[in-house]
């Protein structure tokens, strides 16, 4: 290894990993990845996830947990892994919020719940929301 970073500006170097002309560093490698997965993220529809949101049970009369990333007003991002859909929100055209709870993963109440705008929501259940 103390050959290899002697010999640095060396015409006759040793072929090594460490050498190689053409080797590309890792934190490139790191940000394509980062890159083409976000390319990859599935997307639903506003519309769409609304009503994933607003149903409350499953058949079996247990509750449906969703996650949820969200930005707040003053542009924080939030993300609750487990919520459900509390209150009752009136008029859905004038009234363009939302009550999320925080939930554990048995469905128990964390907290109290949060107004959340329809325009701030980011991701839910993994999908990237689009307008």
């Amino acid at each position: 290894m103390t050959q290899v970073a002697a010999s640095w500006g060396d015409k006759n170097r040793d072929k090594s990993v460490l050498s190689q002309k053409n080797s590309v560093p890792i934190y490139t490698i790191i940000l394509l990845y980062l890159c083409i997965m976000e390319k990859e993220l599935e997307t639903i529809r506003r519309a769409d996830a609304l009503w994933e949101m607003e149903v409350k049970d499953d058949g079996y009369g247990k509750k449906v947990l969703f996650s949820l990333e969200f930005y707040t007003k003053k542009g924080e991002v939030v993300y609750f892994s487990h919520a459900c859909l509390r209150g009752h929100h009136g008029n859905m055209k004038k009234n363009r919020m939302r009550n999320v709870q925080q939930c554990d993963s048995a469905g128990n109440n964390i907290g109290s719940p949060v107004a959340v705008s329809i325009d701030n929501l980011r991701m839910l259940n993994g999908k990237k929301v689009l307008l």
